[in-house]
């Protein structure tokens, strides 16, 4: 029997995944000469500038209601998931003159792209990638810049973002 879990941690992080990179296609990177492209296997996978990459770091989960149950009559069970991501944005300086501009608007597009979708929509990896059902919704909490470790390289440049999200993770 196929695992079936609508929220689970699997579809979360690829509901986020999803929205991200269908917000960069959708709405394209700020005005400008700039085009970038997200990735989501960082650091296992190589990286080609002016870029941004998805990395979740885990959270917590908690209880929402006493014994967990939150309907009584069907005993379901759920828990607050509350997720930790890294969206950093990554410039070469060396091989681009206008880097400081072009790793601000990219900073600014992931600003722009969690404050002005406060939800988003949880779908249903499980049952299939083509069209999957949704599932629920991810509750963006809040994204802020936080200190980067310098490359090894210095020509290359990064800022980081955290974003913190949940959503709720019910089990029958």
């Amino acid at each position: 029997m196929p695992l079936t879990m609508s929220a689970g941690l699997y579809n979360a992080e690829g509901s986020f995944n999803y929205f991200v990179k269908t917000f960069i296609s959708a709405n394209g990177w700020p005005s400008g000469p700039i085009s970038a492209s997200a990735y989501f296997d960082w650091p296992t996978q190589n990286l080609t500038f002016p870029c941004v990459t998805v990395v979740h770091l885990g959270g917590r989960r908690e209880d929402v209601a006493q014994g967990r149950i939150i309907d009584g009559a069907n005993r379901t069970s759920a828990y607050r998931q509350r997720r930790m991501t890294e969206v950093s944005c990554w410039v070469d300086s060396q091989r681009n003159v206008n880097w400081v501009r072009d790793l601000r608007q990219l900073r600014d597009t992931v600003e722009l792209m969690f404050n002005q979708n406060f939800a988003v929509q949880l779908y249903d990896i499980y049952s299939g990638t083509a069209n999957p059902p949704t599932a629920g919704l991810l509750r963006i909490k809040g994204v802020s810049e936080a200190p980067a470790a310098l490359d090894e390289n210095p020509a290359i440049k990064r800022i980081r973002m955290l974003v913190n999200w949940e959503y709720l993770e019910k089990f029958p």
